[in-house]
C-alpha cells in the first residue's frame, strides 16, 4: 500500500468512460485538500448507467470492496445517475457510500425557503425521472419546486456519451453557462442550484459568483463525506 493510500479516507470509483482530469474535476487529485484513492468500474459506461444496468452496481461493489481492503473510510462515485445504485452499494459495503450529488438535493431544498425554487442542471433531462428523484430522497411534495435543465444535445452531452470524450474545459463551461443564464432568467424565485453531472464541478465557483446563490455539486458531496470520516485540512 502506498503512503497516499494509507492516508486516504475517501475512495473514488470512476466511470468506465475516460475521466476528465482538468483541475476542479473529481478525476484531478488537486481538486481535494486531502488524499484520495481511485479505482475504475469497467462496466460503468454512461449509457449503461443511464439505463440502470444492474451489472454496473455489482462492478461498483467489487471496486468498493477492493478499496475497503486498502483502508478507505468512505466511498464516492462520479456520475449523478448512480443514485439508482445507492441502496445496493451501501448495503453491500461497510463504509459510508455517496453515489450522487443528487443526494444533496433534499438538503438544498431545506436550506432555502419553501417558496423558492431549486434549479438542477443534469446531463440528460429525459433520464432524470421521478423514480430517480425519489431514490435521491426528494419528496413528492418538493418535486414541483424543481426547475430541471439538461445538457441534452450540446457538445458536452455528445462527448460525455462517448467512451473517450475529447472535451476542452471551456466547451463545458460554454454549454453550462448558457443553461445557468436561462435558468436564472426563467426562474425569478430561484433559491439555489444543484449540479448533477460531475463534469460541471469546476464551474461552481463561477456560478456562485455570477448568481449569488448557493451551488452544490459532487465536490461539495466529497468534502461532506470526507469531513464525516476524517479531516478536511491538507496533509503536510
Amino acid at each position: 500500500m502506498t503512503e497516499s493510500m494509507a492516508q486516504a479516507a475517501l475512495g473514488i470509483v470512476e466511470m468506465a468512460n475516460k475521466p476528465l482530469r482538468h483541475p476542479g474535476h473529481l478525476g484531478h487529485p488537486g481538486t481535494f485538500a486531502y488524499p484520495v484513492v481511485y479505482a475504475g468500474a469497467a462496466t460503468a459506461f454512461a449509457d449503461r448507467i443511464l439505463n440502470r444496468d444492474p451489472a454496473v452496481a455489482a462492478d461498483y461493489v467489487r471496486q468498493g470492496e477492493r478499496l475497503q481492503e486498502q483502508g478507505i473510510k468512505a466511498l464516492l462515485t462520479t456520475c449523478g445517475f448512480n443514485v439508482a445504485y445507492q441502496s445496493e452499494i451501501a448495503r453491500r459495503l461497510q463504509v459510508p457510500v455517496a453515489t450522487s450529488s443528487l443526494l444533496l438535493l433534499p438538503l438544498l431544498l431545506r436550506l432555502v425557503s419553501t417558496e423558492r425554487a431549486v434549479g438542477v442542471i443534469t446531463f440528460d433531462r429525459h433520464k432524470l425521472d421521478p423514480a430517480l428523484l425519489e431514490m435521491s430522497g426528494v419528496s413528492a411534495s418538493d418535486v414541483s419546486r424543481l426547475k430541471i435543465l439538461g445538457l441534452d444535445g450540446t457538445r458536452t452531452w455528445h462527448e460525455l456519451s462517448r467512451p473517450e470524450p475529447e472535451l476542452p474545459l471551456q466547451a463545458i463551461g460554454d454549454d453550462l453557462m448558457l443553461l445557468i443564464r436561462r435558468l436564472v432568467t426563467d426562474t425569478p424565485t430561484l433559491g439555489g442550484i444543484l449540479l448533477e453531472c460531475s463534469a460541471l464541478c469546476p464551474f461552481s465557483p463561477r456560478i456562485r459568483a455570477e448568481t449569488g446563490l448557493p451551488v452544490l455539486d459532487f465536490v461539495s458531496l466529497a468534502n461532506l463525506l470526507q469531513a464525516s470520516v476524517a479531516d478536511l485540512k491538507p496533509f503536510v
